[in-house]
């Protein structure tokens, strides 16, 4: 999977919760992930091999 793919599911789950009336923190938290890979500039898989993903700052 793609840092596209990841961040437009992130987007998306954004989106749903918003339109449940979901946890605001909840909902800009998953808007914040998919911004910040967004913009990020390695590849998403190296970062999830190499079990790095967890350093990415948004």
């Amino acid at each position: 999977m793609d840092k596209k793919t990841v961040s437009d599911i992130l987007n998306e789950i954004s989106l749903l919760l918003g339109l449940k009336g979901g946890n605001p923190f909840k909902i800009r938290a998953y808007y914040n992930a998919a911004r910040a890979l967004e913009t990020l500039d390695e590849d998403i898989e190296v970062l999830v091999r190499n079990n790095k993903l967890k350093e990415v700052k948004d």
